[in-house]
């Protein structure tokens, strides 16, 4: 592979991998990447990925856990103390 071949296949394994969810940091060492800035010149997302992670807020949203304050009123805490008395 020549240099330039070569740098376009790290770059798109890393693009890659950041578009499947590896940690910024694990691509880092896999790119031998002293610093992390260098390593986020190379995190260029599509659009799709960036929808992709607006709706695992979505998601986080619509999945209110056991004693959620905004859907019952009370704090887990709270929420645990009435069960206890009750």
């Amino acid at each position: 592979m020549r240099g330039q071949q070569r740098q376009v296949f790290r770059t798109s394994a890393q693009v890659h991998l950041a578009m499947r969810g590896a940690p910024i940091t694990a691509i880092q060492e896999l790119a031998g990447h002293g610093e992390l800035g260098m390593t986020q010149r190379y995190m260029h997302l599509t659009p799709a990925v960036l929808d992709s992670a607006i709706r695992l807020l979505d998601q986080a949203r619509c999945g209110k856990s056991r004693g959620d304050i905004s859907e019952t009123g009370t704090t887990s805490e709270e929420s645990a103390m009435n069960e206890r008395d009750n």
